[in-house]
């Protein structure tokens, strides 16, 4: 039944997953996956405030689901009630990464764990998530800044871009940083000299001495060989 009340979800419809999936919570109120894909519906019916504490229990129930972040999710819920106007991308992944202009790396945060993190709720939010969401789009923002600051300059630029599509702007009195693409190729001088040198080529003289080496032992066995089918005869 909660596979069922998941496909109503997939499917759009939201009201008749509420429907089921509150009759299933009502039942069982302990078990993790009830009550998730509860807190789910909810928030699609649009009751993000009516979900919070479903998705509170579940996270007590089982914290490390979904690569254990549904912490995010449960900040998503509550800045929701905020409205638009406080949407702060850092509120929503805990950590403030732009104290300053350009994004920075906090003091003893995992930054590989929170950016797997946050690319879970990205990518598990999209399909449910309109084409104009600020909210969404902030922690899109996030994310973009968690790969820049891992390294990941591309995919940042195009988590920067997409969380502009969804509405959301940051404002802050310096430009966002500007990212650059790939670098371009190296000049083909500087590949080469890049490269290790060439082996030396071998002497004339070293081939020719090998090959009458080589010559000789032929012309050793085929003289052997003749030699024993002449004796057999």
């Amino acid at each position: 039944c909660n596979d069922l009340v998941i496909a109503r979800l997939f499917m759009r419809q939201f009201a008749a997953a509420l429907e089921l999936s509150s009759k299933l919570v009502s039942r069982f109120p302990k078990d993790y996956g009830v009550v998730i894909t509860h807190a789910a519906a909810l928030e699609l019916n649009g009751k993000a405030r009516e979900a919070i504490p479903f998705m509170e229990q579940a996270i007590a129930l089982n914290p490390k689901s979904h690569k254990g972040s549904e912490w995010i999710h449960l900040n998503l819920l509550k800045q929701r009630l905020n409205g638009e106007a406080e949407i702060s991308p850092w509120a929503l992944i805990g950590y403030d990464l732009r104290s300053d202009s350009l994004p920075t790396k906090p003091d003893s945060v995992d930054m590989r764990a929170l950016v797997k993190q946050v690319h879970y709720q990205v990518n598990d939010r999209i399909f449910f998530t309109p084409k104009n969401d600020p909210l969404f789009g902030a922690l899109v923002f996030a994310y973009a800044d968690l790969l820049y600051l891992n390294g990941y300059r591309n995919q940042a630029k195009r988590e920067y871009e997409r969380a502009a599509s969804y509405g959301f702007t940051y404002k802050h009195s310096t430009p966002v940083v500007e990212l650059v693409e790939a670098p371009p190729a190296a000049p083909v001088a500087e590949v080469k000299a890049a490269l290790p040198p060439p082996p030396q080529e071998k002497s004339r003289t070293a081939e020719w001495l090998a090959g009458i080496f080589i010559g000789a032992i032929m012309i050793a066995v085929v003289a052997f060989i003749w030699k024993n089918s002449r004796m057999d005869r």
